[in-house]
């Protein structure tokens, strides 16, 4: 069998049809060199994979490639592809009315890249780069939905929320909570549950935080019925409606008033050590009978109480005023004394409504601000009726179609990724709106770098030490957050390397160990063949995703004559592609 594509392949032999003796299968990426497929315990070059009518299934973990139909979500309501057509049309337009010319296209590989990055959360492997790339022609719609098909795709977007949630936390024991609620997120966008029935079951829900992660936001507030309701708003709604909690918004509608009767939907609502001694997490419970109201000075949130009261700021030793639950969005309110389940519940079905703008808006921004490195606002959680939106109709049109697949995310991620703006060449970010002429080249979250680790290094994370420290685990991916963390709800524009984060990569004891180990992949190219173009492919086919232009090939040939020891020439290459820019960022 022959193929000839962007990435030209001598013959391959069908896999049940291979001799058991078969020492090799070559492969031909232009004029690069060869990558050589050796039996043994290590594999080394691009395995000459390719897309087989009846499908090609990688290694564990690796993204199951299969020609058969999308496994995502039942037929849509409105197509990803046709609404990424519409979106592509209102921008030209807009684009051409502003006399702004899009960035030229990126090419595939990039594409896949990026797409890799945005959906499963790393980059591809080189087994399957050479999949894709020994297809006769790449579809977009297809790899996409391959991706989302994929449990990394859960996973990724699971560690996204987990951030967002617990970045703003008021409470440093609620990180009990923070891997359950990764895990009920991950199963979440990987069953493409609406993502209104997320934000209901998180709103209205009570349980032990390390064993449901549906209590997670209640958990990072310490059950406070202000802080509890100023998260949700910001993340479900994308309005910062805490800023209206002891004076009326100052540049937003919202009154004092409403902020606090919205804090009213969760008086009763209690944060607080588990009583087990023998389980060290926290209780998120709820009761309509109250024998005291608990002493407001101690700031006791172990109880809850009846009613919300909003204090009185002529007297802060006095009562307050009792508050009635009333909606700020549609102004749908319930009565004094309503139980605690009726408040939560009522609150939930009026946010996640399809009339309320808000919730479907939010999403969209804040999805589209992930994958394209900017929001249609100015921030993802600060939209609202007194913020202008940049290009307000595509911005609807994915909102109108986010509600009619009844809030999915699958369909909004592929929708967005099936763009014309997204397939462009990145540009840093600016502080001039140019339109949307490209996506922005943004860092990568300290998950995704992990996980780049992971594959540059050719190791295994579950085979990595570990230990508990406080309420939670501590391990080198933990360890890398520290690091290179940051909340996502910020612009990451405004994001820059620090010393200590260069610092960790050129002399992270992780890094050197694995760089210099005598299972390490330069060691490995080094015992394997003396063909310095393999082993230059080989190392930046697993550290960037790709090949090195003729520049660089260049200089690393030129370096590798130089150096007497092969191995240790190929150790500093390695290292090299781990510490650049290019490694930390998404194009």
């Amino acid at each position: 069998m022959w193929r000839r594509t962007g990435l030209a392949c001598e013959q391959m032999t069908r896999p049940e049809h291979r001799p058991a003796n078969d020492v090799a299968t070559e492969t031909r990426l232009g004029s690069s060199g060869r990558f050589r497929r050796h039996r043994g315990s290590f594999t080394f070059g691009l395995i000459a994979l390719f897309a087989l009518p009846w499908g090609t299934v990688l290694a564990q973990d690796q993204i199951t490639v299969a020609t058969s139909a999308s496994t995502t979500a039942a037929t849509s309501a409105v197509s990803a592809e046709e609404t990424a057509l519409a979106v592509d049309r209102l921008i030209a337009d807009e684009l051409s009315a502003s006399g702004l010319e899009a960035n030229p296209k990126a090419e595939n590989l990039l594409w896949v890249r990026r797409v890799f990055l945005d959906v499963v959360g790393r980059p591809p492997t080189p087994d399957e780069l050479l999949v894709i790339q020994t297809s006769s022609e790449l579809d977009r719609s297809w790899l996409i939905d391959q991706l989302l098909a994929n449990e990394q795709f859960g996973r990724n977007w699971g560690r996204y929320w987990r951030d967002a949630i617990f970045y703003r936390r008021t409470e440093e024991r609620a990180m009990v909570a923070a891997l359950p609620t990764q895990e009920y997120m991950a199963t979440a966008f990987n069953e493409d549950r609406s993502w209104g029935v997320v934000a209901s079951e998180m709103i209205v829900a009570q349980g032990d935080a390390s064993e449901d992660g549906r209590v997670g936001l209640i958990v990072a507030q310490q059950g406070r019925p202000e802080e509890t309701v100023s998260e949700i708003s910001r993340l479900f709604l994308g309005i910062q409606i805490q800023c209206a909690q002891c004076h009326d918004h100052p540049t937003d509608r919202w009154t004092r008033e409403q902020f606090h009767e919205l804090a009213a939907f969760f008086p009763r609502v209690s944060s607080r050590p588990n009583p087990d001694p023998d389980k060290r997490t926290i209780m998120v419970q709820a009761q309509d009978r109250f024998i005291r109201r608990p002493n407001r000075e101690t700031m006791n949130r172990f109880v809850g109480t009846a009613e919300h009261m909003m204090p009185d700021l002529a007297d802060p030793q006095a009562p307050g005023t009792e508050m009635r639950p009333i909606f700020f969005v549609n102004n749908e309110g319930l009565p004094i004394g309503t139980s605690d389940a009726e408040r939560r519940a009522s609150l939930a079905r009026w946010l996640t409504a399809t009339d309320n703008p808000w919730f479907a808006k939010a999403a969209v921004n804040r999805v589209w601000s992930e994958l394209l490195g900017r929001s249609f606002y100015d921030a993802v959680d600060d939209i609202g009726p007194d913020r202008t939106p940049r290009s307000p109709e595509v911005l609807q049109l994915l909102a109108d179609g986010f509600v009619a697949n009844d809030y999915s995310m699958k369909w909004l991620i592929k929708t967005i990724a099936l763009t014309d703006v997204y397939s462009r060449e990145s540009v840093e970010p600016s502080v001039v709106d140019e339109g949307w002429t490209a996506p922005y080249r943004v860092p990568l979250r300290s998950d995704q770098i992990f996980d780049r680790l992971v594959i540059a290094l050719q190791i295994s994370e579950s085979a990595l030490p570990s230990q508990r420290r406080g309420p939670g685990v501590s391990t080198p991916r933990t360890a890398l957050a520290q690091l290179f963390g940051f909340d996502p709800s910020d612009s990451r524009s405004e994001w820059s390397e620090s010393i200590p984060q260069s610092l960790f990569l050129m002399n992270s004891p992780l890094v050197d160990r694995f760089v210099r180990s005598d299972n390490g992949l330069a060691a490995r190219l080094a015992n394997e063949t003396n063909n310095a173009d393999i082993q230059i492919d080989e190392l930046y086919s697993h550290s960037l995703s790709r090949l090195p232009s003729d520049e660089e090939r260049s200089a690393l040939r030129q370096h590798l004559g130089q150096v007497q020891d092969r191995r240790e020439a190929l150790e500093d290459v390695h290292w090299s592609l781990i510490n650049t820019a290019e490694f930390l960022y998404r194009d």
